[in-house]
């Protein structure tokens, strides 16, 4: 299966809706493990980020997923801000250097 069907499907199922409320209570570290273990399973080079925005106060966090080096954009969560990778998921977890 394609990369785009498999987010589309997951997308699909985690954005459920019932009378206009999510069913999941789905986050952004969620989708994105959600993602890569379906993105791997059928075959993709899938890697989970974990980031933060070091401009903001205080400390904010997101998680995300890239395909073949291409980050996929969540349909939920896309605020305009300078993520900084700080662990990735891949074959195995790793620390991002210069972090």
């Amino acid at each position: 299966m394609a990369v785009d069907e498999l987010v589309a499907l997951a997308d699909r199922l985690l954005l459920w809706r019932i009378f206009g409320r999510l069913l999941f209570r789905t986050r952004c570290y969620k989708r994105s493990l959600v993602l890569f273990r379906l993105l791997r399973l059928h075959g993709h080079d899938a890697r989970a980020v974990i980031g933060i925005d070091r401009e903001g106060p205080g400390l904010v966090a997101h998680a995300w997923l890239t395909v073949d080096g291409r980050r996929l954009m969540d349909p939920t969560f896309s605020p305009p801000r300078s993520w900084i990778a700080m662990l990735e998921i891949g074959d195995r977890v790793e620390k991002v250097t210069g972090a």
